[in-house]
């Protein structure tokens, strides 16, 4: 049965450069969900991706303290 619900997991960081411990969190969250969709992203793929899809929202975003 489909719950409409993605099996999706997104995590952000500021880089995609990951220090090890943060490696092995990830490889173990995509281990424990394997029926899972595992989607990872940097500030700036965020970024492009509010500039793409939502033009109308970036000011909101760029509010946002980091």
């Amino acid at each position: 049965m489909n719950s409409g619900i993605p099996k999706r997991i997104i995590q952000t960081n500021k880089s995609l450069d990951l220090p090890l411990l943060e490696r092995a969190a990830v490889a173990n969250i995509k281990l424990l969900n394997p029926d899972f969709e595992y989607l990872f992203f940097d500030d700036r793929q965020v970024e492009e991706f509010i500039e793409k899809e939502f033009p109308e929202y970036q000011s909101v975003f760029h509010s946002f303290p980091v």
